[in-house]
């Protein structure tokens, strides 16, 4: 089961990346409020990764004051996943 959730969170991870390189510099900022839905499924991703891909974890089922941190910072700064962010 692991081995078919890291292969899952790993393909949705990659093309939430490659979103970011290819249509966020190039899109109108009047449509950055619908790419900020992305923040959280970003967050969602890292945390299964530190979980090590096991959806059954404890860890995983808590709230995380940090996705409304993290959606503030994204649209203070105009971009919801940096460069140096990118694994």
């Amino acid at each position: 089961l692991r081995e078919a959730i890291y292969d899952f969170s790993t393909k949705g991870y990659t093309r939430l990346c490659g979103v970011a390189e290819i249509y966020v510099p190039n899109s109108p900022r009047q449509g950055f409020p619908a790419l900020l839905a992305a923040v959280p499924v970003k967050e969602w991703f890292e945390r299964l990764e530190r979980a090590e891909f096991d959806v059954f974890d404890k860890r995983l089922q808590r709230r995380s004051l940090r996705v409304l941190w993290q959606l503030w910072r994204a649209s203070r700064k105009g971009t919801w996943l940096d460069a140096s962010n990118i694994r």
